[in-house]
């Protein structure tokens, strides 16, 4: 009997709606998951027919030695990595023993930045000029070459953590501080100032399926830095702009030039005031995993979580039947640190047009600890409308009626 192996870190909960998707196979299925998922939420039930744990759900070492015992009795016919961390694990297993999908030399090529940025520029994508540093010297280097500001952060990073916009020299010593505390090799980039837009895409067999287009209300350094509110919006193929048309094609040019074959892709890009596009970086995976899925699907019609199991399967089927003519967008509530006093609840945005789902999980007398990077939120509210602005207004209405208050208490603080 063929089987599925699903690789997920201990927040399998987060993943359910790749889990309702994966009963419509009839095959074995069998789990790999870090060590302490226990503690949020635990493994549903009714899903899985054997599961094994490890430590640490990136390390290849790890896994490697469990994925050799059961190639030896299952007909392993697929690897499902949900998250960005573990793509390159998925990857070398894959090539390891001989399971179709993403090999490990196009896993590399999109979870190394500077590879996946050389690659693009090899075919003539434009990008921001890029740069490695792995000392104080070096990035005092680049500083000379590339110019303030610039952009530093991890080669194999995500959801803008630790991700810094470096301005001028007082700027990059507070960064110095930080990083001498745990050094690494680190991109250092030019900084692009432009619209930034996401493109999410399904690409099965080398072909480009299914794209959509969305921009960000804000750009998402912005968000860390000056508290805007992370949302984005997704145009509706049936109001096609020139502009949606010319990243449609620009992302396809970024995933032949990246040797993608199978996969749900998600695209970072900028657009200058004079029309141009730079690359910013693509994931080989389903973008804000929370809150794409769902304005990609009430404009599209499509599903991103059965799209990534199907094209794994050599399965997927394109199907734009279900498409709207709506713009659907999201936006994420904010965090915060210490003990909810009080926070917003579905009838407090019952004023507001278009709204097509709530999700606030967070409860008063939950402790927090919101981070500085873009996974961090409270919830998020999908929102749908008729045009950009329309959506655009909405979604900042949401914004400015979402309350949340915490009371500190050092004893009670998690981290």
């Amino acid at each position: 009997m063929k089987t599925l192996l699903f690789l997920v870190d201990k927040r399998i909960n987060s993943k359910i709606n790749f889990l309702k998707h994966l009963k419509n196979h009839n095959m074995k299925k069998i789990l790999i998951i870090e060590e302490g998922y226990e503690e949020v939420g635990g493994v549903p039930e009714g899903f899985f027919d054997e599961m094994y744990t490890v430590a640490d759900i990136a390390n290849y070492k790890q896994i490697e030695p469990i994925v050799s015992t059961l190639i030896k009795v299952h007909d392993i016919s697929a690897i499902i990595a949900t998250t960005e961390n573990i793509i390159a694990v998925a990857g070398q297993l894959r090539s390891r023993f001989g399971i179709k999908g993403m090999q490990r030399n196009q896993a590399e090529a999109v979870r190394n930045k500077w590879i996946m940025k050389e690659m693009a520029r090899q075919h003539g994508i434009q990008s921001p000029v890029t740069k490695i540093a792995s000392s104080v010297r070096e990035f005092e280097e680049c500083i000379h070459e590339i110019g303030f500001p610039l952009i530093i952060k991890p080669i194999a990073g995500w959801a803008t953590i630790k991700t810094y916009k470096i301005s001028d020299m007082n700027q990059f010593n507070e960064f110095v501080k930080d990083w001498t505390s745990n050094p690494q090799s680190m991109l250092v980039e030019e900084f692009i100032s432009g619209r930034e837009f996401h493109v999410d895409s399904i690409v099965s067999k080398s072909n480009v399926e299914f794209t959509s287009v969305s921009e960000y209300l804000f750009n998402c350094l912005d968000v860390i830095e000056n508290n805007k509110p992370l949302g984005s919006i997704a145009y509706s193929n049936h109001n096609q702009q020139e502009i949606v048309e010319k990243l449609e094609a620009f992302n396809q040019s970024i995933i032949q030039a990246l040797g993608i074959t199978n996969a749900v892709c998600h695209a970072e890009m900028f657009v200058m005031d004079n029309g141009e596009i730079y690359f910013g970086e693509i994931a080989a995976r389903i973008g804000g995993i929370a809150v794409i899925p769902p304005i990609v699907l009430n404009t599209h019609g499509v599903d991103l979580f059965k799209a990534a199991i199907d094209v794994e399967l050599g399965t997927y089927q394109d199907d734009n039947s279900a498409a709207t003519d709506k713009y659907t967008g999201m936006i994420s509530l904010p965090s915060a640190v210490g003990k909810v006093k009080e926070i917003s609840i579905a009838e407090d945005f019952s004023q507001i047009e278009g709204i097509v789902s709530i999700n606030i999980p967070v409860k008063k007398g939950q402790v927090l600890n919101g981070g500085k990077d873009t996974m961090s939120r409270s919830g998020f509210i999908i929102v749908e409308g008729y045009s950009f602005e329309e959506v655009k207004s909405r979604l900042l209405s949401v914004f400015e009626t979402f309350t949340i208050e915490v009371e500190l208490n050092p004893q009670e603080v998690i981290g």
